[in-house]
C-alpha cells in the first residue's frame, strides 16, 4: 500500500507502508503544505500555503488538477463525491474542481482553524468547525444536494 506524507514544507513524500520504502518525492506546491487529505481510490488532495489545492493519483509524478484560490486555505474536507469544503481567514465554502464556488459564509470575524465529521444517533451529518477569531465552535447540518 502506498501513503503520502508531508513534514509541511514543498514536497510530498510517497512511501510503500509495507516495505517502508521512499517510492517517490513531488515537489510542486512553492511555500509549503498545509494538510494532506485522501480523496478517493488512488487519489489525493494537498493544500498548499500559496493558496491551492492540488489533485493527485498516486501513480503519476504529476499533480493531475490546481485549484488556485485568492485567500488563505486554512483546512479542508472532503464532503461529497467531487465537494470539498475550504476553510480560510474570513470564509467558508464549498468547491470541487469541475465548477465555481458555492459560498456558504464570509465575514471578517470569521477563521476556521479546523474542522471534523459528525454524524449524530439519528444519522444526520454535521460538520463543527472552531472559530478562533470568536473563539467558538459553530455546527452546520451537511446535506447533499
Amino acid at each position: 500500500m502506498q501513503f503520502p506524507f508531508s513534514s509541511g514544507f514543498s514536497d510530498i513524500n510517497l512511501f510503500n507502508l509495507e516495505t517502508q520504502a521512499h517510492l517517490f518525492s513531488y515537489n510542486e506546491h512553492k511555500f509549503g503544505i498545509r494538510d494532506l487529505k485522501y480523496y478517493k481510490n488512488n487519489l489525493f488532495v494537498s493544500l498548499g500555503r500559496e493558496n491551492t489545492i492540488k489533485l493527485w493519483d498516486l501513480f503519476s509524478s504529476t499533480s493531475l488538477q490546481t485549484y488556485k484560490l485568492d485567500a488563505s486555505i486554512q483546512n479542508c474536507m472532503i464532503l461529497f463525491e467531487n465537494e470539498f469544503l475550504i476553510g480560510g481567514d474570513n470564509y467558508l465554502f464549498i468547491t470541487n474542481f469541475n465548477k465555481k464556488n458555492k459560498q456558504i459564509a464570509v465575514d471578517d470575524k470569521f477563521c476556521i482553524s479546523g474542522m471534523i465529521n459528525f454524524t449524530d444517533s439519528s444519522h444526520k451529518k454535521y460538520i463543527i468547525a472552531f472559530n478562533h477569531k470568536e473563539n467558538q465552535i459553530v455546527k452546520w447540518e451537511v446535506v447533499n444536494e
